[in-house]
């Protein structure tokens, strides 16, 4: 009764919804009339052409974050591995280091965030979520790669050295955080902060990458070394950027 009150344009909708919702496809395919499973045919391939597109992705926000979402795709797209590790590579990691943050991206060990604690752009572990009282199959344990992109401004000292603070404190509590996800996967137990097993865990070591995308090294004000290097930041301008993915539509 209630799909006979809808119009056709609310009834495409309603059931585009439910052909996409896993675990639902089978059971309502047979309800589809055949010209509208062709059209919600059709509006996946769309929905699948736009999540692939990096212009749509671009899109998706302010000019100030846009090199974020391009960035995420890249990171993020089965497609784009190969551009990502350069682009890493860019930004001054290691071949082997880049290419395991790639690959770990697409296995799970890692997860891309933007305006994750104020980091237009970042790389944490993935761990498997401990919470009791939490709806989150997987959260962010220690961060090992920060970008912060300055397209609109000048970055300054007092707000870099602020992230760097950040990344410490989430680290620490990031290498305890691990040990609670082990023993959840490995028990299916929630432990609290006063367990024993979290005593001996020793302060994280973890090596953080910090990245500064900048329009040029030269007004950055910041006193960049012959290094490329702004204290722990490696700055990369955007020229340099754009080098690399220009290169790669050449292929």
């Amino acid at each position: 009764d209630i799909i006979e009150m809808m119009e056709e344009e609310e009834y495409v909708d309603w059931m585009w919804g439910i052909y996409v919702a896993p675990g639902t496809m089978d059971h309502f395919k047979q309800l589809l009339p055949s010209s509208v499973h062709h059209l919600i045919k059709e509006n996946i391939k769309l929905s699948d052409a736009l999540r692939n597109s990096p212009m749509f992705q671009l899109s998706l926000s302010s000019k100030e974050l846009f090199h974020s979402n391009l960035l995420a795709w890249l990171a993020e797209d089965p497609e784009t591995r190969d551009l990502f590790v350069e682009v890493l590579k860019l930004f001054c990691l290691e071949e082997e280091r880049a290419k395991e943050l790639a690959d770990g991206i697409r296995n799970g060990t890692y997860m891309v965030l933007r305006e994750y604690k104020n980091f237009d752009f970042c790389i944490c572990e993935k761990l498997r979520n401990w919470k009791e009282d939490s709806e989150k199959e997987y959260v962010p344990g220690q961060v090992v790669l920060v970008l912060e992109n300055k397209f609109k401004s000048i970055p300054y000292k007092a707000q870099l050295e602020g992230y760097e603070e950040t990344v410490r404190s989430l680290n620490r509590e990031g290498m305890k955080n691990k040990v609670k996800s082990e023993i959840y996967q490995k028990t299916g137990k929630f432990i609290n902060a006063n367990n024993k097993a979290l005593k001996n865990v020793q302060d994280s070591t973890l090596d953080c990458h910090f990245v500064l995308l900048t329009l040029s090294k030269d007004v950055c004000g910041l006193g960049v070394g012959g290094n490329g290097m702004f204290g722990k930041w490696h700055v990369v301008s955007y020229q340099e950027y754009a080098k690399i993915l220009l290169a790669d539509k050449t292929k």
